[in-house]
């Protein structure tokens, strides 16, 4: 990674988080994108959620991501 670019596991995983994510039903995703852009906030699809255990990472082509952390640690 070149000088003064982060890497996707520092954006996935350090600290300083200031959006907010959630999951909406794909029944109501039209109706809530419509809603933040009629109130003027920027959203963003990031993924799917599917049943099983735990958090999966994949990147756009499908390679399954590694994280050697999975959060940020303040000590």
């Amino acid at each position: 990674v070149g000088q003064g670019i982060v890497g996707l596991e520092t954006l996935m995983s350090g600290g300083d988080d200031y959006e907010i994510l959630c999951t909406v039903p794909p029944s109501r995703l039209a109706s809530f994108m419509e809603d933040s852009q009629r109130a003027g906030i920027a959203v963003t699809t990031i993924g799917t959620v599917s049943a099983g255990a735990g958090a999966r990472f994949v990147d756009a082509q499908g390679a399954e991501l590694i994280l050697s952390r999975l959060s940020y640690s303040h000590f």
